[in-house]
């Protein structure tokens, strides 16, 4: 079986400490709790990323093939990991 798992989150740019709205997907044959896909993405909260270290970070938790989305000033950011 195919999951689909999209969460919306935010965090601070390292950089110029814009809060960043970001999406993620996870695409895996695994069933994943919502609460720990939840609970996971609140911990950028705690501190700045890029986005490609928040990509990173989701594939080490989660595996499967991770997309993130984001737009920081104007320039929308594509990342994307596959097993």
């Amino acid at each position: 079986m195919r999951n689909k798992y999209t969460v919306k989150f935010t965090s601070k740019c390292p950089n110029d400490n814009e809060d960043i709205h970001y999406e993620a997907t996870i695409i895996t044959n695994s069933m994943i709790m919502v609460e720990d896909i939840v609970s996971f993405s609140k911990t950028f909260l705690l501190k700045p990323h890029y986005q490609e270290d928040i990509t990173q970070e989701f594939f080490d938790q989660f595996c499967g093939t991770i997309k993130t989305f984001g737009i920081h000033q104007g320039v929308k950011l594509e990342c994307k990991i596959k097993p």
